[in-house]
Parts: C-alpha cells; sequence; structure tokens
C-alpha cells in the first residue's frame, strides 16, 4: 500500500506551477532591458548631436543649417521619446536604475572630464530617476493610462535634468577669457545684421557697404562732404586726407589698419575690444552668466519637444499594442477605505 499524500501538499505541483511563471519574470525581465539598452543608446547619440552642435555659432542657428536639424533637434527627441515609453512600461528598479545612470553619464563620456562632471551625472540621474517614480507612482493611481496624464506631466523633470547636464558641459567648452559678445553676437551674425542694414544705413552714412574696404569707405565719406561744399579736391590731396583718417581711428581703436581692411570686419573688431575693456573684473562670471542663458534656452525649447513628444510616444504605443509587443490588462486591486 501507498503512503498516503495530501491533497494540500505542494511537493508535487509546486515545481509545476513555477516553472511558467518563472520563465514569464524572465522574458519581461530581459524586455526591461532590451528597452532600456535602446534608451542608453538613444542617449549616445544625443550626446553625441550635441557635441557636433557645439561649433555652431549663434549666426548659423539662425539659418537653420541641415546640422541644426539633424543634430539638435532628431536624436535628442528619440532620446525623449524613448524615455518617455521606458518609464509607462519598465518596472524593474534594477533596470530603471541603471538605464537612468548610464543615460546621464553618456552625455558626459564624449568631452573632456571636469570635476564637476559627477555632481552635474548625479543631478541630472536623480531628476530623470524622480520623472520616472511620479510617472509610475501616476500609473499605478489611475484607472485608466493616459499617456499624457501619466508621463506628459512629469517630463518637466527629465527635461530640466538634460538641459542642465547640457548647460553643465556647455559651461566646460567655453574659453574663460570669453567676452560675452563674441558668443552672443558672433562675427557671422554680425556681419548677417550689417548687411541687413546696409541700404538704410548707406542714407546716413555715404559709402558704407559690407564688402567696402576702410579706405573705400573713408573716400567714398570725404567725396560726399567735398560735393556736397561744392570742393574738387585733386588726387594726391584726397589719398593724404584718407590715410590720416585711417591713422586717427588706428590710434583711436587701437587696431592696426593697412586700409584694405573691410569695414565690417574693422566695426566688429572696435566692438569687440570696447567690450574686452569693459568687462573688467566681471570677465571670470562671464562663463557662469552664458551657461545660465544657455540652460534657460533650453528650457524653452523643452516646450515644444514637450508637445511633440507626446503623440509620437502615444502612437508608438498604440502600435507595439498592436503587434503584441506590450500587452494591455485589466488588473483587479484592492482599495482600502475608511467609514462609519
Amino acid at each position: 500500500m501507498e503512503p498516503y499524500q495530501s491533497a494540500d501538499t505542494h511537493s508535487g505541483t509546486a515545481p509545476v506551477q513555477a516553472a511558467p511563471f518563472q520563465e514569464k519574470k524572465k522574458a519581461l525581465f530581459a524586455k526591461e532591458v532590451v528597452l532600456g539598452v535602446l534608451v542608453v543608446i538613444s542617449a549616445i547619440a544625443a550626446a553625441w548631436a550635441f557635441k557636433r552642435t557645439l561649433p555652431l555659432d549663434i549666426g548659423d542657428m539662425f539659418v537653420w543649417p541641415p546640422e541644426v536639424v539633424t543634430y539638435l533637434l532628431l536624436p535628442p527627441f528619440i532620446y525623449s521619446v524613448l524615455f518617455a515609453l521606458f518609464t509607462l512600461v519598465v518596472y524593474d528598479m534594477r533596470v530603471r536604475a541603471a538605464t537612468l545612470f548610464l543615460s546621464a553619464a553618456s552625455f558626459h563620456a564624449l568631452f573632456p572630464f571636469e570635476n564637476y562632471f559627477i555632481g552635474s551625472i548625479l543631478i541630472g540621474w536623480a531628476l530623470m530617476m524622480l520623472s520616472d517614480w511620479e510617472a509610475k507612482t501616476e500609473a499605478l493611481a489611475s484607472t485608466k493610462i493616459y499617456i499624457r496624464k501619466v508621463v506628459g506631466r512629469n517630463l518637466g523633470y527629465f527635461f530640466t535634468g538634460t538641459a542642465l547636464m547640457m548647460s553643465f558641459i556647455y559651461y566646460s567648452t567655453v574659453p574663460a577669457d570669453t567676452t560675452a559678445l563674441t558668443v552672443l553676437l558672433p562675427k557671422p551674425l554680425f556681419e548677417k545684421v550689417f548687411v541687413a542694414l546696409e541700404r538704410p544705413l548707406g542714407g546716413v552714412v555715404p559709402g558704407i557697404t559690407a564688402d567696402a574696404s576702410i579706405d573705400d569707405f573713408i573716400a567714398n565719406s570725404l567725396l560726399a562732404v567735398f560735393k556736397e561744399n561744392g570742393r574738387v579736391v585733386p588726387e594726391e590731396v584726397l589719398r593724404d586726407e584718407i590715410r590720416k583718417q585711417r591713422e586717427a581711428y588706428a590710434k583711436q581703436s587701437g587696431m592696426k589698419l593697412a586700409g584694405n581692411e573691410l569695414v565690417v570686419d574693422v566695426l566688429y573688431g572696435s566692438v569687440t575690444r570696447w567690450a574686452e575693456s569693459h568687462a573688467g573684473p566681471y570677465r571670470r562670471f562671464i562663463p557662469t552668466i552664458l551657461a545660465v542663458g544657455y540652460f534657460l534656452t533650453l528650457k524653452a525649447l523643452s516646450v515644444l519637444y514637450y508637445l511633440a513628444v507626446m503623440p509620437v510616444a502615444f502612437l508608438l504605443m498604440e502600435i507595439a499594442l498592436g503587434f503584441g509587443v506590450l500587452k494591455k490588462y485589466n488588473e483587479v486591486v484592492e482599495k482600502e477605505v475608511i467609514s462609519l
């Protein structure tokens, strides 16, 4: 007679029941890791794109060259969309913490290391973790998942963290002796503004054009004055007067002028010298001021990113649900209620 085995004994059934659950858990973990890897790769691509934009000056930004669209807009946008989906579907804390830390670190890995990068990484990581935690809290508290409600309200922390990291990196690339004018008003932008104002300026200052040399400008100005006064001067006198005025301006501005320099170059040199002479003791604060301005600019641009990320993230979620990559199901949960 075989020994009796109680019906509630799990020795024979537990391995059979546990195996499918463990396999499902491993498969879910693997999917979360894959999505985490994609987020890190997109962060590296965004950092690489950001590095490519740093040589571009503000003047180039105004004409929107292909580099701006390709490097500044697209890779960070893809990174933002993947981050939104990541915060929506990944729940394993190990994957979340590792992915977001590697994302923050990757932004700095492509640049020469500075000690303050450690703080930048930790701040960026903390804000991304806060964004992720807020999204998870909202998802668990909601009876129906709306991506704009669950993710959209918390993307601000992510954008703030990313903008801070990019601003720290930007600060590391600004030379300590940089004047505010050379960054805020680069020469290409100054030239574009000068060309745009060339016609109205010509009515006030005769002969002022972007492609005119300093000697041509002085000659045209002198000829206009002589003509107005009804005077005709010999060529030798005109050349001597041009030389005197050029030397006087060179002495006043502290520049060496041969006469063939373009007017726009001379004017820009004069303005930059004036800015340098008035920077004084405040020069050491200029990189910090520029970095703060850079951060505020990125924060303003993040509004446009937010408006674009939400519909794309929603569309990708629906596509993933349609192909079975994501699953949507109803879950019964207990709710605590206190009453009389």
